[in-house]
């Protein structure tokens, strides 16, 4: 039978922030209500090479951005990760047809708690921002809090 997958020390530290931030829409409560933890996979697959140390939303969405099917083989997650023998910290990762990490950036991720953000958005967001990364920009979208459906895949089947 298949485990599955927790992430106690991302989730606490979410729990935590979202607190004290208090009733403001933010960023905690939000992965908190969509998000969910994910398995790291064993290694790496075939062909995916290590990308730039320090850079995992640049990582993450190049390779989503060289994807040309129509059924891309990864996803584009962001959320808290707790790199081996460290603290959660905000990350990027990609994740398989299995709902498994891919993570271009670390060695070794011991917990993955995101979301999935669907393809369309997240190209929409980088060229608003002209960064990579969602949630690391200044000014968050408000369609995160007002229409997550428009921008995180399968919400319904996260929980």
């Amino acid at each position: 039978m298949k485990t599955k997958p927790t992430a106690p020390h991302c989730h606490k530290l979410l729990n935590g922030f979202a607190q004290l931030v208090g009733e403001r829409q933010n960023i905690y409560s939000l992965l908190l209500e969509h998000g969910r933890a994910f398995q790291p996979a064993p290694k790496l697959p075939n062909g995916v090479k290590k990308g730039v140390p320090k850079q995992c939303y640049a990582n993450a969405t190049q390779i989503i951005l060289r994807q040309r099917s129509k059924l891309p083989r990864y996803r584009y997650c962001e959320g808290y990760a707790l790199p081996k023998r460290l603290f959660p910290m905000p990350h990027a990762w990609l994740i398989d047809d299995q709902d498994r990490v891919v993570d271009v950036t670390w060695p070794e991720g011991e917990e993955y708690f995101g979301v999935v953000m669907q393809r369309s958005f997240l190209i929409s967001e980088m060229a608003r921002s002209k960064r990579y990364g969602i949630f690391e920009t200044f000014r968050l979208n408000p369609m995160l809090f007002n229409a997550p459906d428009l921008c995180f895949e399968n919400i319904v089947a996260l929980k």
